[in-house]
């Protein structure tokens, strides 16, 4: 079951029940889009990856069934409709 409650919250303002972004090699900081904008680091979504061919800031930090980190590129349909369920902000 993926658990998008406490333990997945924002490194710097610590807000949860958001989407957050992770470094696209690493699973930590986790950012809020807020805090992303105030660092000027750049959130981003798969489709902007695949289109502009440019290697993201950040990548969606999707949590697959068992609360690990998905890769994003293998992340399953149920994983993404998961993390979009949340809100942005």
């Amino acid at each position: 079951m993926r658990n998008y409650g406490k333990g997945y919250s924002c490194a710097f303002c610590n807000k949860s029940g958001v989407k957050l972004w992770r470094p696209p090699m690493d699973v930590s900081p986790l950012t809020c889009a807020s805090c992303s904008e105030q660092f000027q680091v750049v959130p981003t979504d798969e489709q902007l990856v695949v289109d502009s061919g440019v290697e993201p800031n950040l990548v969606p930090a999707v949590l697959d069934e068992d609360d690990n980190f998905e890769e994003v590129n293998f992340a399953s349909v149920s994983d993404w409709e998961a993390w979009g369920s949340l809100p942005t902000r």
